[in-house]
């Protein structure tokens, strides 16, 4: 499945028709878990590069319309395992 990300790039906007991901957003305001979902109105790219010795490196941006406008942005590199099928 990681050969499908290879190279690709993806990019969700939300202010179109069709189907969307959400995005939940949590914090902790004391000793209380909050928690925020956004089905719209957020920006997200993110871009794979090629795998290579079993890793996947990427980029990821997403911009959120929450009160504090949440937005990361920076690079990441994903491991990739295989586990055994089951009989």
């Amino acid at each position: 499945a990681a050969e499908i990300l290879s190279g690709g790039s993806f990019e969700v906007n939300t202010n179109q028709a069709g189907l969307a991901p959400s995005v939940s957003l949590l914090w902790r305001e004391g000793d209380l878990r909050v928690m925020e979902m956004f089905t719209n109105n957020f920006a997200m790219k993110l871009e794979f590069g090629k795998i290579s010795s079993g890793k996947l490196p990427g980029k990821v941006y997403l911009c959120l319309p929450d009160k504090t406008k949440s937005c990361v942005a920076g690079t990441f590199t994903a491991r990739i395992q295989t586990f055994p099928r089951r009989r």
